[in-house]
Protein backbone atom coordinates (compact mmCIF):
# COMPACT_ATOMS: atom_id res chain seq x y z
CA UNK A 1 0.00 0.00 0.00
CA UNK A 2 2.83 2.35 0.90
CA UNK A 3 4.56 1.56 -2.39
CA UNK A 4 1.37 2.25 -4.27
CA UNK A 5 0.94 5.58 -2.50
CA UNK A 6 4.50 6.60 -3.24
CA UNK A 7 4.02 5.80 -6.92
CA UNK A 8 0.88 7.94 -7.02
CA UNK A 9 2.65 10.84 -5.32
CA UNK A 10 5.53 10.59 -7.76
CA UNK A 11 3.12 10.55 -10.69
CA UNK A 12 1.34 13.64 -9.40
CA UNK A 13 4.64 15.49 -9.00
CA UNK A 14 5.73 14.55 -12.51
CA UNK A 15 2.40 15.62 -13.96
CA UNK A 16 2.68 18.95 -12.11
CA UNK A 17 6.08 19.56 -13.63
CA UNK A 18 4.84 18.62 -17.11
CA UNK A 19 1.83 20.89 -16.69
CA UNK A 20 4.02 23.78 -15.60
CA UNK A 21 6.29 23.20 -18.60
CA UNK A 22 3.32 23.14 -20.97
CA UNK A 23 1.99 26.43 -19.55
CA UNK A 24 5.42 28.02 -19.83
CA UNK A 25 5.84 26.77 -23.40
CA UNK A 26 2.52 28.24 -24.52
CA UNK A 27 2.62 31.44 -22.46
CA UNK A 28 1.71 34.61 -24.33
CA UNK A 29 4.48 36.94 -25.42
CA UNK A 30 4.97 39.84 -23.01
CA UNK A 31 5.64 42.35 -25.77
CA UNK A 32 9.28 43.00 -24.93
CA UNK A 33 11.31 39.81 -24.44
CA UNK A 34 13.41 38.45 -27.29
CA UNK A 35 15.12 35.13 -27.95
CA UNK A 36 17.98 34.80 -30.47
CA UNK A 37 16.99 32.91 -33.61
CA UNK A 38 18.92 29.92 -34.92
CA UNK A 39 20.27 29.13 -38.38
CA UNK A 40 23.02 30.31 -40.70
CA UNK A 41 21.11 32.76 -42.90
CA UNK A 42 21.83 30.97 -46.17
CA UNK A 43 19.22 29.85 -48.67
CA UNK A 44 19.94 26.24 -47.69
CA UNK A 45 20.09 26.89 -43.93
CA UNK A 46 18.06 30.05 -43.26
CA UNK A 47 17.62 31.79 -39.95
CA UNK A 48 14.60 30.31 -38.14
CA UNK A 49 11.77 32.49 -36.80
CA UNK A 50 9.59 30.21 -34.65
CA UNK A 51 8.15 32.56 -32.02
CA UNK A 52 7.25 36.14 -31.18
CA UNK A 53 10.49 36.29 -29.20
CA UNK A 54 12.48 35.36 -32.32
CA UNK A 55 10.65 38.01 -34.34
CA UNK A 56 11.39 40.60 -31.67
CA UNK A 57 15.06 39.62 -31.78
CA UNK A 58 15.05 40.29 -35.54
CA UNK A 59 13.56 43.72 -34.90
CA UNK A 60 16.20 44.49 -32.26
CA UNK A 61 19.12 43.38 -34.42
CA UNK A 62 17.93 45.47 -37.37
CA UNK A 63 17.47 48.43 -35.04
CA UNK A 64 21.08 47.94 -33.92
CA UNK A 65 22.29 48.27 -37.51
CA UNK A 66 22.32 44.75 -38.94
CA UNK A 67 20.44 44.98 -42.25
CA UNK A 68 20.87 41.24 -43.08
CA UNK A 69 21.58 41.99 -46.72
CA UNK A 70 21.65 38.71 -48.66
CA UNK A 71 20.35 36.71 -45.67
CA UNK A 72 17.35 34.37 -45.62
CA UNK A 73 14.73 33.88 -42.91
CA UNK A 74 12.09 31.16 -42.60
CA UNK A 75 9.05 31.28 -40.30
CA UNK A 76 8.29 27.76 -39.04
CA UNK A 77 5.12 28.29 -36.97
CA UNK A 78 2.17 30.62 -36.55
CA UNK A 79 3.08 33.58 -34.32
CA UNK A 80 0.70 35.52 -32.06
CA UNK A 81 1.94 38.98 -31.06
CA UNK A 82 -0.91 39.17 -28.57
CA UNK A 83 -2.04 42.72 -29.30
CA UNK A 84 1.09 44.13 -27.64
CA UNK A 85 2.47 47.40 -29.05
CA UNK A 86 4.78 46.43 -31.92
CA UNK A 87 7.90 48.27 -33.07
CA UNK A 88 8.30 47.95 -36.88
CA UNK A 89 11.28 46.03 -38.24
CA UNK A 90 13.55 48.56 -39.95
CA UNK A 91 13.69 52.34 -40.40
CA UNK A 92 14.91 54.57 -43.24
CA UNK A 93 18.29 54.86 -41.52
CA UNK A 94 18.44 51.16 -40.57
CA UNK A 95 16.41 49.13 -43.08
CA UNK A 96 15.87 45.39 -43.40
CA UNK A 97 17.49 44.00 -46.57
CA UNK A 98 16.96 40.26 -46.22
CA UNK A 99 14.45 37.73 -47.52
CA UNK A 100 11.63 36.67 -45.17
CA UNK A 101 9.68 33.52 -46.13
CA UNK A 102 6.60 32.83 -43.99
CA UNK A 103 6.06 29.37 -45.54
CA UNK A 104 2.32 30.03 -45.47
CA UNK A 105 2.26 30.71 -41.71
CA UNK A 106 0.40 33.52 -39.96
CA UNK A 107 1.36 36.44 -37.75
CA UNK A 108 -1.64 37.56 -35.69
CA UNK A 109 -2.23 40.14 -32.98
CA UNK A 110 -0.18 42.87 -34.71
CA UNK A 111 -1.01 46.14 -32.96
CA UNK A 112 0.51 49.61 -33.50
CA UNK A 113 -0.63 52.96 -32.07
CA UNK A 114 2.67 54.84 -31.68
CA UNK A 115 4.33 56.94 -34.38
CA UNK A 116 7.94 56.27 -33.39
CA UNK A 117 9.04 56.26 -37.05
CA UNK A 118 7.76 57.44 -40.41
CA UNK A 119 7.73 53.83 -41.67
CA UNK A 120 4.93 51.86 -40.01
CA UNK A 121 3.99 48.21 -40.48
CA UNK A 122 5.04 44.75 -39.35
CA UNK A 123 8.17 45.69 -41.27
CA UNK A 124 8.85 49.41 -41.25
CA UNK A 125 11.43 49.84 -44.01
CA UNK A 126 12.74 47.33 -46.56
CA UNK A 127 15.32 47.98 -49.25
CA UNK A 128 17.15 45.61 -51.61
CA UNK A 129 20.90 45.75 -51.50
CA UNK A 130 23.46 45.53 -54.28
CA UNK A 131 24.68 42.06 -53.32
CA UNK A 132 21.38 40.52 -52.27
CA UNK A 133 17.66 40.71 -52.90
CA UNK A 134 15.15 41.74 -50.25
CA UNK A 135 11.57 40.63 -49.96
CA UNK A 136 8.69 38.97 -48.14
CA UNK A 137 6.77 35.92 -49.30
CA UNK A 138 4.17 33.34 -48.24
CA UNK A 139 2.86 35.20 -45.19
CA UNK A 140 -0.52 36.17 -43.71
CA UNK A 141 -0.67 39.08 -41.25
CA UNK A 142 -3.63 40.10 -39.05
CA UNK A 143 -4.00 42.98 -36.63
CA UNK A 144 -5.04 46.58 -36.09
CA UNK A 145 -3.45 50.03 -36.33
CA UNK A 146 -5.09 52.97 -34.52
CA UNK A 147 -3.62 56.48 -34.60
CA UNK A 148 -5.09 59.61 -33.06
CA UNK A 149 -2.77 61.74 -35.21
CA UNK A 150 0.18 61.22 -37.53
CA UNK A 151 2.67 64.09 -37.62
CA UNK A 152 5.31 62.78 -40.09
CA UNK A 153 5.41 62.11 -43.84
CA UNK A 154 4.36 58.59 -43.09
CA UNK A 155 4.48 55.42 -45.16
CA UNK A 156 2.01 53.08 -43.48
CA UNK A 157 1.00 49.55 -44.46
CA UNK A 158 -0.27 46.50 -42.66
CA UNK A 159 2.77 44.46 -43.73
CA UNK A 160 5.39 47.05 -44.80
CA UNK A 161 5.49 50.84 -44.43
CA UNK A 162 8.21 51.66 -47.01
CA UNK A 163 9.70 49.48 -49.76
CA UNK A 164 12.36 51.55 -51.45
CA UNK A 165 15.38 51.30 -53.72
CA UNK A 166 16.25 54.07 -56.15
CA UNK A 167 16.57 52.66 -59.67
CA UNK A 168 20.09 52.26 -61.01
CA UNK A 169 22.17 49.72 -62.92
CA UNK A 170 22.81 46.55 -60.93
CA UNK A 171 20.20 47.00 -58.24
CA UNK A 172 17.86 44.14 -57.31
CA UNK A 173 14.11 44.67 -57.24
CA UNK A 174 12.32 43.86 -54.01
CA UNK A 175 9.99 40.85 -54.21
CA UNK A 176 6.63 40.82 -52.39
CA UNK A 177 4.91 37.51 -53.13
CA UNK A 178 1.91 35.53 -51.82
CA UNK A 179 0.97 37.87 -48.98
CA UNK A 180 -2.42 38.28 -47.30
CA UNK A 181 -3.17 41.22 -45.01
CA UNK A 182 -6.08 41.29 -42.55
CA UNK A 183 -5.01 44.52 -40.84
CA UNK A 184 -7.62 47.19 -40.12
CA UNK A 185 -6.25 50.75 -40.15
CA UNK A 186 -7.85 53.74 -38.42
CA UNK A 187 -6.26 57.20 -38.59
CA UNK A 188 -8.16 60.09 -37.03
CA UNK A 189 -5.95 63.01 -38.09
CA UNK A 190 -2.81 63.88 -40.06
CA UNK A 191 -0.55 66.91 -40.13
CA UNK A 192 1.59 65.94 -43.16
CA UNK A 193 1.12 64.00 -46.38
CA UNK A 194 0.61 60.31 -45.63
CA UNK A 195 0.85 57.28 -47.90
CA UNK A 196 -1.50 54.60 -46.59
CA UNK A 197 -1.90 51.14 -48.02
CA UNK A 198 -3.75 48.30 -46.39
CA UNK A 199 -0.71 46.12 -47.19
CA UNK A 200 2.11 48.51 -48.20
CA UNK A 201 2.50 52.24 -47.69
CA UNK A 202 5.08 53.24 -50.30
CA UNK A 203 6.51 50.81 -52.90
CA UNK A 204 9.38 51.55 -55.32
CA UNK A 205 11.17 49.27 -57.78
CA UNK A 206 9.43 46.04 -56.81
CA UNK A 207 7.45 43.07 -58.06
CA UNK A 208 4.19 42.61 -56.15
CA UNK A 209 2.56 39.25 -56.91
CA UNK A 210 -0.54 37.48 -55.51
CA UNK A 211 -1.14 39.96 -52.71
CA UNK A 212 -4.60 40.03 -51.09
CA UNK A 213 -6.06 42.59 -48.69
CA UNK A 214 -9.05 41.90 -46.45
CA UNK A 215 -8.55 44.83 -44.06
CA UNK A 216 -10.42 48.14 -44.01
CA UNK A 217 -9.05 51.70 -43.95
CA UNK A 218 -10.85 54.51 -42.13
CA UNK A 219 -8.98 57.79 -42.52
CA UNK A 220 -9.68 61.36 -41.50
CA UNK A 221 -7.15 64.10 -42.21
CA UNK A 222 -6.31 67.58 -43.40
CA UNK A 223 -3.25 66.95 -45.60
CA UNK A 224 -2.85 65.76 -49.19
CA UNK A 225 -2.93 61.99 -49.14
CA UNK A 226 -2.48 58.81 -51.16
CA UNK A 227 -4.46 55.75 -50.09
CA UNK A 228 -4.81 52.30 -51.64
CA UNK A 229 -6.27 48.88 -50.95
CA UNK A 230 -2.84 47.35 -51.59
CA UNK A 231 -0.41 50.33 -51.77
CA UNK A 232 -0.70 54.03 -51.01
CA UNK A 233 1.86 55.28 -53.53
CA UNK A 234 4.04 53.44 -56.01
CA UNK A 235 6.76 53.94 -58.59
CA UNK A 236 8.40 51.61 -61.14
CA UNK A 237 6.58 48.54 -59.82
CA UNK A 238 4.66 45.62 -61.34
CA UNK A 239 1.46 44.40 -59.65
CA UNK A 240 0.28 40.95 -60.78
CA UNK A 241 -2.77 39.08 -59.50
CA UNK A 242 -3.47 41.42 -56.58
CA UNK A 243 -6.93 41.58 -54.95
CA UNK A 244 -8.46 44.16 -52.63
CA UNK A 245 -11.48 43.01 -50.61
CA UNK A 246 -11.30 45.81 -48.04
CA UNK A 247 -13.42 48.96 -47.83
CA UNK A 248 -11.81 52.39 -47.83
CA UNK A 249 -13.34 55.51 -46.29
CA UNK A 250 -11.64 58.89 -46.45
CA UNK A 251 -12.89 62.19 -44.99
CA UNK A 252 -10.73 65.25 -45.49
CA UNK A 253 -11.06 68.77 -44.16
CA UNK A 254 -9.04 71.86 -45.05
CA UNK A 255 -6.29 73.05 -42.71
CA UNK A 256 -7.32 76.67 -43.33
CA UNK A 257 -9.57 78.77 -45.55
CA UNK A 258 -7.03 79.27 -48.33
CA UNK A 259 -5.46 75.80 -48.62
CA UNK A 260 -7.19 73.06 -50.56
CA UNK A 261 -6.44 69.38 -50.04
CA UNK A 262 -6.29 66.60 -52.60
CA UNK A 263 -7.04 62.90 -52.31
CA UNK A 264 -5.53 60.17 -54.50
CA UNK A 265 -7.26 56.88 -53.81
CA UNK A 266 -7.35 53.52 -55.59
CA UNK A 267 -8.59 50.00 -54.99
CA UNK A 268 -5.07 48.74 -55.66
CA UNK A 269 -2.95 51.92 -55.47
CA UNK A 270 -3.68 55.58 -54.73
CA UNK A 271 -0.95 57.26 -56.77
CA UNK A 272 1.45 56.12 -59.50
CA UNK A 273 4.45 58.40 -59.92
CA UNK A 274 7.17 59.02 -62.51
CA UNK A 275 9.55 56.59 -64.16
CA UNK A 276 13.34 56.60 -64.07
CA UNK A 277 15.86 54.64 -66.21
CA UNK A 278 13.12 53.07 -68.33
CA UNK A 279 11.33 51.45 -65.41
CA UNK A 280 7.57 51.78 -65.26
CA UNK A 281 4.46 50.61 -63.44
CA UNK A 282 2.12 47.85 -64.59
CA UNK A 283 -1.13 46.56 -63.09
CA UNK A 284 -1.89 43.12 -64.54
CA UNK A 285 -4.84 40.93 -63.54
CA UNK A 286 -5.74 42.96 -60.45
CA UNK A 287 -9.22 43.04 -58.88
CA UNK A 288 -10.97 45.50 -56.57
CA UNK A 289 -13.99 44.20 -54.65
CA UNK A 290 -14.00 46.89 -51.96
CA UNK A 291 -16.24 49.93 -51.72
CA UNK A 292 -14.42 53.25 -51.73
CA UNK A 293 -15.94 56.48 -50.41
CA UNK A 294 -13.94 59.73 -50.52
CA UNK A 295 -15.13 63.14 -49.38
CA UNK A 296 -13.16 66.40 -49.36
CA UNK A 297 -14.28 69.71 -47.90
CA UNK A 298 -12.58 71.68 -50.70
CA UNK A 299 -10.07 70.16 -53.12
CA UNK A 300 -9.54 67.66 -55.91
CA UNK A 301 -10.37 63.97 -55.75
CA UNK A 302 -8.74 61.29 -57.91
CA UNK A 303 -10.52 58.01 -57.24
CA UNK A 304 -10.11 54.83 -59.31
CA UNK A 305 -11.19 51.24 -58.90
CA UNK A 306 -7.63 50.08 -59.58
CA UNK A 307 -5.40 53.18 -59.76
CA UNK A 308 -6.17 56.61 -58.36
CA UNK A 309 -4.05 58.91 -60.50
CA UNK A 310 -0.70 59.45 -62.14
CA UNK A 311 1.82 62.12 -61.30
CA UNK A 312 5.05 63.00 -63.09
CA UNK A 313 7.61 65.66 -62.26
CA UNK A 314 10.15 66.27 -65.00
CA UNK A 315 10.01 62.72 -66.37
CA UNK A 316 7.60 60.87 -68.63
CA UNK A 317 5.46 58.28 -66.90
CA UNK A 318 4.72 54.90 -68.41
CA UNK A 319 1.62 53.25 -67.01
CA UNK A 320 -0.15 50.10 -68.17
CA UNK A 321 -3.39 48.68 -66.76
CA UNK A 322 -4.44 45.39 -68.31
CA UNK A 323 -6.81 42.53 -67.50
CA UNK A 324 -8.07 44.38 -64.41
CA UNK A 325 -11.55 44.21 -62.89
CA UNK A 326 -13.49 46.56 -60.62
CA UNK A 327 -16.51 45.22 -58.72
CA UNK A 328 -16.61 47.86 -55.98
CA UNK A 329 -18.78 50.96 -55.69
CA UNK A 330 -16.91 54.27 -55.99
CA UNK A 331 -17.98 57.67 -54.69
CA UNK A 332 -16.05 60.95 -54.71
CA UNK A 333 -17.69 64.02 -53.20
CA UNK A 334 -16.45 67.56 -52.87
CA UNK A 335 -18.55 69.00 -50.05
CA UNK A 336 -18.44 72.68 -51.05
CA UNK A 337 -20.33 72.75 -54.34
CA UNK A 338 -19.68 76.47 -54.83
CA UNK A 339 -16.04 75.73 -55.68
CA UNK A 340 -15.68 75.21 -59.44
CA UNK A 341 -11.95 74.48 -59.73
CA UNK A 342 -11.94 71.29 -57.68
CA UNK A 343 -13.35 68.36 -59.66
CA UNK A 344 -13.99 64.88 -58.30
CA UNK A 345 -12.49 62.52 -60.90
CA UNK A 346 -13.95 59.03 -60.39
CA UNK A 347 -13.06 56.19 -62.81
CA UNK A 348 -13.98 52.53 -62.73
CA UNK A 349 -10.39 51.51 -63.51
CA UNK A 350 -8.40 54.74 -63.08
CA UNK A 351 -9.26 58.31 -62.14
CA UNK A 352 -6.58 59.84 -64.35
CA UNK A 353 -4.14 58.62 -66.97
CA UNK A 354 -1.60 60.61 -68.95
CA UNK A 355 1.46 62.76 -68.23
CA UNK A 356 3.32 60.34 -70.47
CA UNK A 357 2.48 57.00 -72.00
CA UNK A 358 -0.69 55.37 -70.65
CA UNK A 359 -2.17 52.16 -71.97
CA UNK A 360 -5.44 50.81 -70.54
CA UNK A 361 -6.72 47.64 -72.21
CA UNK A 362 -8.79 44.50 -71.64
CA UNK A 363 -10.20 45.89 -68.39
CA UNK A 364 -13.76 45.56 -67.03
CA UNK A 365 -15.77 47.79 -64.75
CA UNK A 366 -18.52 45.55 -63.38
CA UNK A 367 -20.60 48.15 -61.51
CA UNK A 368 -22.85 51.09 -62.33
CA UNK A 369 -22.27 52.60 -58.88
CA UNK A 370 -19.69 55.25 -59.83
CA UNK A 371 -20.52 58.69 -58.44
CA UNK A 372 -18.81 62.08 -58.80
CA UNK A 373 -20.19 65.05 -56.87
CA UNK A 374 -18.53 68.44 -57.34
CA UNK A 375 -19.31 72.03 -58.19
CA UNK A 376 -18.52 71.66 -61.90
CA UNK A 377 -20.64 68.63 -62.75
CA UNK A 378 -20.23 64.90 -63.10
CA UNK A 379 -16.68 63.68 -63.74
CA UNK A 380 -17.25 59.92 -63.61
CA UNK A 381 -16.23 57.34 -66.21
CA UNK A 382 -16.65 53.60 -66.39
CA UNK A 383 -13.00 53.04 -67.34
CA UNK A 384 -11.25 56.38 -66.65
CA UNK A 385 -12.47 59.77 -65.58
CA UNK A 386 -9.83 62.08 -67.02
CA UNK A 387 -7.13 61.40 -69.60
CA UNK A 388 -4.43 63.90 -70.44
CA UNK A 389 -2.34 63.90 -73.58
CA UNK A 390 0.60 66.24 -73.95
CA UNK A 391 3.22 66.79 -76.63
CA UNK A 392 3.96 63.51 -78.43
CA UNK A 393 2.96 61.28 -75.53
CA UNK A 394 0.13 58.82 -76.06
CA UNK A 395 -2.95 57.62 -74.23
CA UNK A 396 -4.74 54.48 -75.37
CA UNK A 397 -7.95 53.05 -73.91
CA UNK A 398 -8.67 49.85 -75.80
CA UNK A 399 -10.92 46.78 -75.67
CA UNK A 400 -12.51 47.64 -72.32
CA UNK A 401 -16.04 46.96 -71.04
CA UNK A 402 -18.12 48.84 -68.50
CA UNK A 403 -21.58 48.75 -66.99
CA UNK A 404 -21.60 52.52 -66.43
CA UNK A 405 -23.00 54.99 -68.93
CA UNK A 406 -19.71 56.08 -70.53
CA UNK A 407 -16.11 55.01 -70.98
CA UNK A 408 -14.43 58.23 -69.88
CA UNK A 409 -14.91 61.85 -68.89
CA UNK A 410 -12.50 64.43 -70.28
CA UNK A 411 -11.78 67.98 -69.31
CA UNK A 412 -12.07 70.24 -72.40
CA UNK A 413 -9.53 72.76 -71.12
CA UNK A 414 -6.83 70.08 -71.07
CA UNK A 415 -7.93 67.86 -73.92
CA UNK A 416 -8.70 68.99 -77.44
CA UNK A 417 -8.30 65.52 -78.92
CA UNK A 418 -11.08 62.96 -78.85
CA UNK A 419 -10.66 60.37 -76.10
CA UNK A 420 -8.79 57.36 -77.52
CA UNK A 421 -11.47 54.75 -76.91
CA UNK A 422 -10.83 51.90 -79.34
CA UNK A 423 -12.94 48.77 -79.29
CA UNK A 424 -14.51 49.69 -75.95
CA UNK A 425 -18.13 48.96 -75.12
CA UNK A 426 -20.73 50.28 -72.71
CA UNK A 427 -22.96 47.37 -71.79
CA UNK A 428 -26.18 47.40 -69.80
CA UNK A 429 -26.25 43.60 -69.61
CA UNK A 430 -24.05 41.94 -67.03
CA UNK A 431 -24.24 38.73 -69.05
CA UNK A 432 -22.23 40.38 -71.82
CA UNK A 433 -19.42 41.06 -69.35
CA UNK A 434 -19.41 37.61 -67.75
CA UNK A 435 -16.87 35.89 -70.05
CA UNK A 436 -14.35 38.70 -69.59
CA UNK A 437 -14.96 38.90 -65.83
CA UNK A 438 -14.52 35.14 -65.50
CA UNK A 439 -11.30 35.26 -67.49
CA UNK A 440 -9.83 37.92 -65.20
CA UNK A 441 -10.87 36.04 -62.06
CA UNK A 442 -9.40 32.83 -63.45
CA UNK A 443 -6.03 34.56 -63.70
CA UNK A 444 -6.00 34.99 -59.92
CA UNK A 445 -4.88 31.52 -58.86
CA UNK A 446 -4.25 30.13 -55.37
CA UNK A 447 -0.61 29.58 -54.57
CA UNK A 448 0.50 26.09 -55.59
CA UNK A 449 2.42 23.99 -53.09
CA UNK A 450 5.39 23.95 -55.45
CA UNK A 451 5.61 27.74 -55.30
CA UNK A 452 5.88 27.99 -51.53
CA UNK A 453 9.65 27.66 -51.28
CA UNK A 454 10.62 29.54 -54.41
CA UNK A 455 11.99 33.07 -54.60
CA UNK A 456 12.95 34.72 -57.90
CA UNK A 457 16.66 35.07 -58.28
CA UNK A 458 17.49 33.17 -55.08
CA UNK A 459 20.64 31.05 -55.34
CA UNK A 460 20.42 27.37 -54.49
CA UNK A 461 22.81 27.96 -51.65
CA UNK A 462 24.55 31.06 -50.49
CA UNK A 463 26.59 32.21 -47.56
CA UNK A 464 25.76 35.89 -47.26
CA UNK A 465 27.96 38.28 -45.43
CA UNK A 466 25.89 39.72 -42.61
CA UNK A 467 26.18 43.48 -42.21
CA UNK A 468 27.01 44.57 -38.69
CA UNK A 469 26.23 47.84 -36.96
CA UNK A 470 29.73 49.09 -37.77
CA UNK A 471 29.27 48.48 -41.49
CA UNK A 472 27.51 50.77 -43.89
CA UNK A 473 23.78 51.14 -43.53
CA UNK A 474 21.78 52.90 -46.26
CA UNK A 475 20.05 55.98 -45.02
CA UNK A 476 17.09 57.12 -47.05
CA UNK A 477 14.75 59.72 -45.71
CA UNK A 478 11.14 60.34 -46.58
CA UNK A 479 12.09 63.66 -48.13
CA UNK A 480 14.53 61.99 -50.52
CA UNK A 481 11.96 59.51 -51.75
CA UNK A 482 8.99 61.84 -51.82
CA UNK A 483 7.92 63.25 -55.15
CA UNK A 484 5.60 66.18 -54.99
CA UNK A 485 2.08 64.86 -55.15
CA UNK A 486 -1.23 64.89 -53.44
CA UNK A 487 -3.97 62.48 -52.51
CA UNK A 488 -6.54 61.33 -49.97
CA UNK A 489 -8.82 58.31 -49.62
CA UNK A 490 -12.21 57.37 -48.23
CA UNK A 491 -13.59 54.18 -46.80
CA UNK A 492 -17.24 53.57 -47.69
CA UNK A 493 -19.82 51.66 -45.77
CA UNK A 494 -20.77 49.39 -48.63
CA UNK A 495 -20.19 45.66 -48.41
CA UNK A 496 -17.64 44.05 -50.63
CA UNK A 497 -18.74 41.81 -53.51
CA UNK A 498 -17.67 38.20 -53.37
CA UNK A 499 -14.59 37.21 -55.33
CA UNK A 500 -12.17 34.35 -54.73
CA UNK A 501 -9.37 35.42 -52.43
CA UNK A 502 -5.87 34.19 -53.05
CA UNK A 503 -4.06 33.05 -49.93
CA UNK A 504 -0.98 30.96 -49.43
CA UNK A 505 -1.72 27.37 -48.36
CA UNK A 506 -0.97 26.66 -44.76
CA UNK A 507 1.47 23.77 -44.24
CA UNK A 508 1.32 21.53 -41.22
CA UNK A 509 2.73 23.18 -38.14
CA UNK A 510 4.74 21.91 -35.21
CA UNK A 511 4.82 23.38 -31.75
CA UNK A 512 6.40 22.63 -28.41
CA UNK A 513 2.95 22.76 -26.81
CA UNK A 514 1.91 19.64 -28.70
CA UNK A 515 5.17 17.94 -27.73
CA UNK A 516 4.51 18.69 -24.08
CA UNK A 517 1.03 17.23 -24.38
CA UNK A 518 2.39 14.03 -25.94
CA UNK A 519 4.96 13.82 -23.17
CA UNK A 520 2.29 14.23 -20.51
CA UNK A 521 0.19 11.45 -22.04
CA UNK A 522 3.22 9.17 -22.14
CA UNK A 523 4.05 9.84 -18.48
CA UNK A 524 0.44 9.23 -17.43
CA UNK A 525 0.49 5.92 -19.28
CA UNK A 526 3.75 4.88 -17.56
CA UNK A 527 2.43 5.84 -14.13
CA UNK A 528 -0.86 4.04 -14.70
CA UNK A 529 0.98 0.93 -15.78
CA UNK A 530 3.21 1.03 -12.68
CA UNK A 531 0.19 1.50 -10.44
CA UNK A 532 -1.55 -1.51 -12.02
CA UNK A 533 1.53 -3.69 -11.59
CA UNK A 534 1.87 -2.66 -7.91
CA UNK A 535 -1.77 -3.44 -7.27
CA UNK A 536 -1.40 -6.88 -8.86
CA UNK A 537 1.70 -7.56 -6.77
Amino acid sequence: MKKTLSVLIAAIMILSLVSAFAVTASAAWDGTSSVPFEGEGTAAKPYIIASAENLKDLQKQVDEGNDFEGSYFTQTADIDLGGKEWTPIGTSAKPFSGVYDGLGHKITGLYITKEDTNAIGLFGYITSGWSGQAGIMNLEVSGEFIFEELTKDTGLGGVVGWVYKDGSDGFKRTQLINITSNVNITVKATAKQPRFGAVFGYVFDSDVTNVVNNGNIDYKGSANSRVGGITGQTNRTTYTGCVNNGNIKVEMTNPNETTNVSAHVGGICGMTTYKIVDLYTIYDGCINNGSIDVSVQTGKIYLGGISGATYSSGADLYLELKNCLNNGSLKGEQKDLTVTNAPAYVGGISAKVGNGYSYVHDCVNNTTDIISICGIGDYSGGIVSMWEKRDDNTVTIKDCLTLSDRISTTEPKLNEVKAPEEGCEISALAAQLTPKVDAIKAAIKPVADAEINGFPGAPEETTPEVTTAEETTPEVTADQTEPEATGEVTTPEATQPSTPVTTAPEPAKKGCGSSAAVGAVAIIAICASAFTRRKED
